[in-house]
């Protein structure tokens, strides 16, 4: 494991699982975080699922130019969830989001979500479309413009920008 970095708590934790991907998705998917427009500092949390691309040697390459990226490789592929629990585990902001490496953030996409989830204590969370692409960086999949979907309900297991309880950490 990398040492844990230094600085304050960051507000929100995008995060993202990965396994093989270091010279198709990955990239783009790090490089959406990287564009988005935050109000508030966040980290983003990459777990390599065991890759044998040369992902980790790529992810530690970029994490020495960017504070704000932090990764981890497990020493052999344990699934996706595995990946998406490790990261969750390792993140240190309030609210998170789950990006898929062949999934990109749109510039205000995040913002736009911490900001309604922030003035609407009732909702527990929020889920929008991101762009999916295909290897070669074409958006193959969007529907539409960035649609929120509320959840009201602590029993989904799932979404795109939730804020954790204190349970989680």
């Amino acid at each position: 494991m990398l040492p844990m970095s230094t600085m304050p708590a960051p507000a929100g934790s995008v995060l993202t699982p990965t396994r093989d991907r270091c010279t198709t998705y990955l990239p783009m998917a790090i490089a959406s975080v990287r564009a988005s427009r935050l109000s508030r500092t966040s980290e983003h949390v990459v777990i390599d699922d065991g890759s044998s691309d040369g992902t980790p040697d790529f992810l530690r390459a970029e994490a020495a130019t960017d504070p704000y990226l932090r990764w981890q490789s497990q020493p052999a592929p344990m699934g996706v969830a595995a990946a998406r629990n490790r990261a969750l585990a390792l993140a240190r902001g309030t609210f998170v989001v789950d990006l898929d490496d062949d999934d990109l953030v749109t510039v205000d996409g995040i913002e736009h979500r911490l900001r309604y989830l922030r003035s609407h204590p009732d909702t527990w969370a929020v889920h929008a479309n991101a762009l999916k692409i295909d290897a070669e960086g074409r958006v193959s999949d969007w529907r539409g413009r960035d649609q929120l979907r509320l959840h009201r309900s602590r029993s989904m297991r799932r979404a795109l920008l939730h804020e954790r309880d204190d349970s989680q950490r």
